[in-house]
């Protein structure tokens, strides 16, 4: 085994390494704990670093969990219930038809006990929908920034990586996963507000899908670097 090809597994080691501390100490009774989700979320976006050099943070990390994760197909889905909720917070005519287009698509405000509750879809197949429905096509460019925003991958990025490294929070938690799901889902959630009580319905990426996606990406990475036999790994 060549010098290279030792430290390549060195480098891998060090992340299996990682894995089994998650495994064995970030578990707890409500879906994992703080810790676990703060090292799962900063080693994917440092191995995204030495896949795709020179792009930004965010950039880099959607693409290497559309690469490696095997779960391309959740992660490029957009929370259509956050994008609701944010156009409405918006308080403005400008977004009244595309509420009234998320309505369209079921996007409503789920019975406490539906645990099933997922209208989400990708933007490639949300737009071709918009379009079908006829939503203005300038009208749907002008959205699309603001629609991206709630791709799953993107709010990895903001509402787990940056509030987890940057506040030692997240900001959609607490929500129990009481219904044990594998993938992200939605939950109603009670909290205290000015002195009252309130009631809303939070995305969830639970513990157990970022476990899982962490295990996917560091063995598909590792194939990828020696089906295409690269033997030097770097961030320059």
């Amino acid at each position: 085994m060549t010098e290279e090809k030792i430290n390549t597994k060195r480098f891998f080691d060090f992340y299996r390494e990682r894995l089994k501390f998650i495994e064995k100490y970030c578990f707890d009774d409500n879906d994992g704990n703080i810790e676990g989700k703060l090292l799962i979320c900063c080693y994917l976006d440092a191995l995204s670093g030495y896949r795709y050099k020179g792009k930004s943070n965010k950039s880099r990390l959607n693409d290497f969990l559309t690469e490696f994760s095997d779960y391309s197909r959740i992660w490029n889905k957009i929370s259509l219930m956050r994008l609701k909720q944010y156009f409405e917070e918006k308080n403005s005519g400008f977004y009244d038809d595309i509420l009234v287009f998320l309505r369209k698509q079921g996007v409503i405000t789920p019975k406490f006990t539906d645990f099933n509750y997922n209208p989400d879809m990708d933007y490639n197949t949300l737009s071709k929908k918009a379009i079908k429905q006829d939503i203005d096509k300038e009208y749907w460019d002008k959205l699309k920034e603001d629609i991206l925003k709630f791709k799953y991958s993107n709010i990895l990025w903001h509402s787990y990586r940056n509030s987890l490294v940057h506040q030692t929070l997240v900001d959609i938690d607490p929500a129990p996963n009481i219904c044990d799901k594998k993938e992200p889902f939605y939950s109603h959630v009670n909290f205290m507000e000015n002195k009252i009580i309130r009631e809303e319905v939070r995305f969830i990426i639970p513990f157990v899908f970022l476990l899982s996606t962490f295990k996917k990406c560091l063995i598909n990475f590792e194939a990828y670097l020696k089906n295409n036999n690269i033997t030097k790994i770097s961030l320059s």
